[in-house]
């Protein structure tokens, strides 16, 4: 499969920019895109390592929580596993899409530049509620990471959007491709 990223988008790709820089020192909104689940693990998993200690993480995914803490070698609290089955606290349907932005924007009001919201998988929301609605969602999560100067990464399998989806979510997000940036491996815990 060709790669969408062409050299009409360059300008909004950080090249040669490492998980840990992004971490340290971004704030705003990014899209990730991964190639598959053990690509976007292995993101996951950088982001988190990078976090650890630096910010405070606020994370949607459809990453089960227990597997998530195995995956990350230690616990993470203000993880919600993203499901359409089940009533426990930590847990956000897909289609809840108001109580999923109030959360987060609490969230990022409440810790600022100390925050990274990280939502995962956005391929599986837009199953549940359609582009224009995950596109609005992404659009109005990016705005409160700039209001609050907080950090917003949204993690997608690029395989799932169709060339103008991609477009339209470039252009509310800063984009990042594994393709272009090294994972440094220290991140893997």
């Amino acid at each position: 499969m060709q790669d969408w990223v062409g050299e009409e988008y360059m300008d909004n790709i950080h090249k040669d920019i490492s998980i840990e820089e992004v971490v340290s020192s971004q704030k705003g909104s990014f899209l990730v895109l991964s190639h598959g689940i053990k690509d976007k693990n292995d993101i996951l998993r950088a982001l988190i390592n990078a976090a650890k200690g630096n910010k405070n993480i606020f994370l949607i995914t459809r990453t089960h929580p227990s597997i998530l803490s195995e995956m990350v070698k230690a616990p993470i609290s203000n993880v919600y596993w993203l499901s359409e089955k089940g009533e426990d606290d930590d847990i956000l349907k897909p289609f809840e899409t108001t109580i999923m932005q109030m959360k987060l924007e609490e969230f990022m009001g409440k810790h600022n530049e100390n925050a990274l919201v990280i939502l995962d998988n956005l391929e599986y929301m837009m199953f549940y509620i359609g582009f224009e609605k995950l596109y609005k969602l992404i659009g109005k999560i990016s705005d409160d990471s700039y209001i609050y100067g907080s950090l917003f990464i949204s993690l997608a399998d690029e395989r799932a959007f169709n060339e103008k989806e991609k477009s339209l979510l470039d252009s509310i997000t800063a984009l990042l491709n594994p393709k272009h940036y090294p994972l440094n491996s220290a991140t893997y815990g």
